[in-house]
């Protein structure tokens, strides 16, 4: 699958988000085997795009933008990501994934500022 179906599949996955991303198998340690395409989470490798590009496209693209960020368990290999929807704690939006540390990775969120629902 092209980088831009997978963009295209992602922005029709934020309407399918309605269960609170900690229930998620990526949710507690972030691993490739976790990430399942049909709830719209994607993972993906350098040769389809930088995540720093993603990231100011996510800015953007979630509706009053605001940007969170933390550290979880789990592992991807340097210059792979992955980008799930989140609904959680935080609000609701996007988590863009990468890699930190040999078995930590860093979760960006962006999300939707006036987003008031109950988690």
């Amino acid at each position: 699958m092209q980088l831009n179906e997978k963009i295209f599949l992602f922005e029709q996955s934020k309407f399918r988000v309605e269960s609170p991303s900690a229930g998620r198998p990526y949710y507690k340690s972030c691993t490739p085997g976790k990430l399942d395409e049909k709830a719209g989470e994607y993972l993906y490798y350098p040769e389809n795009g930088d995540a720093e590009l993603i990231k100011k496209l996510l800015a953007v693209a979630v509706p009053n933008c605001v940007y969170k960020t933390s550290k979880r368990p789990g592992y991807l290999r340097p210059g792979w990501f992955a980008i799930v929807p989140y609904l959680g704690n935080l609000g609701r939006g996007w988590a863009l994934i990468e890699h930190e540390a040999s078995s930590v990775v860093r979760y960006h969120f962006y999300l939707e500022g006036d987003y008031r629902g109950e988690i």
